[in-house]
């Protein structure tokens, strides 16, 4: 997003392409530790705000901000077959952001390794 010089403002929808285990990960806004640590639409909410996803955001001061909580209703988690038929082997996801003039951004295909790939997206 840094690159592209999106804000977490601009986001009009996110895809998030996945394996089944992953879509079944919680995704309503957090009321503790555990529920924010086991959400697939939190931690990509706060990297989008915030620019990092660490322990300091998951304080419960977090769970309830506006912001977040909004930008988690733009966020949707589909099964990608693709993705799905190298799991369990690869975890690998495909994140597209839709901005609010229609501009799409895609990470392509990539392996798990954090919220980082939210600071690099490239536009296709």
């Amino acid at each position: 997003m840094k690159k592209e010089n999106i804000t977490y403002q601009d986001i009009y929808k996110v895809i998030i392409k996945t394996f089944s285990e992953a879509v079944r990960l919680c995704s309503h806004q957090p009321t503790s530790l555990e529920s924010a640590e086991y959400n697939e639409l939190y931690p990509v909410a706060i990297a989008a705000i915030y620019g990092e996803f660490g322990p300091t955001q998951l304080e419960e001061k977090y769970f309830s901000k506006e912001e977040v909580n909004k930008l988690m209703g733009k966020i949707h988690v589909i099964k990608d077959q693709k993705i799905e038929e190298k799991f369990p082997e690869q975890c690998l996801s495909e994140v597209e952001i839709i901005t609010d003039k229609g501009k799409k951004y895609s990470s392509g295909i990539i392996a798990a390794r954090g919220i980082g790939i939210f600071l690099y997206m490239s536009r296709s």
